[in-house]
């Protein structure tokens, strides 16, 4: 069974006890007094049982001793490795809580065989539920296989029975007597959900500082977005970079010449790449190089590719040494420009 019961231990006046983990369960019982006048009496009983830490009561409701959930602070590990026969552990460490309603004084569903059918290798309980849902005390494994035995042994199909009447007439139409479980003071779903949020209380937090963190970036990324749409808008000049990595004369012959153009969204723009004066009679080389035409989009840019003409394009071959170049924007605005060299 996939289980874990923590126990509670309860003193006779003040019930009090850290919870302490164990792959079994533990139960423990306590008397409460009661007070209406005169002498004290005697409350229920009552049964403290934990599950990964956090307590779930119940109170003696139905008189049921058939059997019920196993007390595993009877069935020391050491006793148990001594004498690994199940039934025996079944005898020594029943309590009388069932969590469970049960169909009593029907020999199949009391059968030492069929309880122990339906569990793993150590049993901890006594007795075989007659109800179609688990409770949430980490018995939603076995659901399946209690209701398989119950059919197998007995026809009842629980997974057809809804409600208390109709598991009352079946349990009736096998000649015994359909009992409730004991009264839960804590329901078992609330220990379940005080686990969930235990264990998750952690990642919710990191999960909230982290949409924190993204949310201010988004903000932060939104207003930086903002800003540079603004400048964009109210840019009133051009600007233009050479973006080649390589200007030597056979990139430039293969590739032509990569330029960045920035500048108001939506307005054309040309681009001349041109040889300085000085350079152009030192290598016999024309004056133009090439020319490119863009518009820049929303973000305010346009990457061009200049491509020699082919009295150029010669020229730029059967020449040799550095040539400075110059690109330049023209456009309604204030042109820009940015130099290069092409090398050898």
């Amino acid at each position: 069974m996939n289980k874990r019961f923590i126990a509670l231990a309860a003193g006779a006046a003040t019930l009090a006890a850290a919870p302490v983990a164990l792959s079994h369960p533990s139960v423990y019982e306590v008397t409460p007094q009661k007070y209406t006048g005169g002498a004290l009496s005697n409350d229920s009983l009552r049964y403290l049982v934990t599950q990964h830490g956090y307590p779930a009561v119940f109170t003696e409701s139905n008189s049921v001793t058939t059997g019920g959930v196993l007390n595993y602070a009877r069935l020391p590990s050491g006793w148990r490795t001594a004498n690994p026969t199940r039934s025996g552990w079944l005898t020594q460490g029943s309590t009388n809580l069932q969590v469970h309603a049960t169909c009593q004084n029907v020999a199949a569903l009391q059968s030492t065989t069929n309880i122990l059918a339906w569990q793993g290798s150590d049993p901890f309980y006594n007795y075989i539920p007659f109800q179609p849902t688990s409770v949430g005390l980490d018995d939603e494994d076995e659901r399946d296989d209690w209701i398989r035995v119950v059919k197998d042994t007995t026809g009842v199909d629980l997974a057809t029975l809804a409600t208390e009447a109709q598991l009352t007439a079946a349990c009736q139409g096998l000649g015994g007597t359909f009992t409730a479980s004991d009264t839960y003071r804590t329901r078992p779903e609330g220990v379940a959900s005080a686990v969930v949020a235990d264990k998750t209380a952690p990642l919710n937090a990191r999960i909230a500082e982290l949409q924190a963190e993204v949310a201010g970036k988004v903000s932060d990324l939104a207003r930086k977005t903002a800003d540079h749409m603004a400048a964009v808008l109210r840019m009133d000049a051009f600007t233009v970079k050479f973006a080649s990595d390589d200007l030597s004369r056979a990139a430039v012959a293969r590739d032509g010449i990569r330029v960045v153009v920035s500048g108001p969204r939506g307005e054309t723009a040309r681009v001349d790449v041109r040889v300085t004066e000085g350079a152009a009679k030192r290598l016999g080389l024309p004056r133009n190089v090439g020319f490119a035409i863009g518009t820049p989009g929303t973000d305010g840019t346009v990457a061009l590719t200049v491509r020699p003409g082919k009295g150029a394009l010669r020229a730029i071959r059967a020449s040799d040494g550095p040539a400075p170049l110059v690109a330049e924007v023209r456009a309604a605005r204030k042109p820009g420009t940015d130099r290069a060299t092409l090398a050898g």
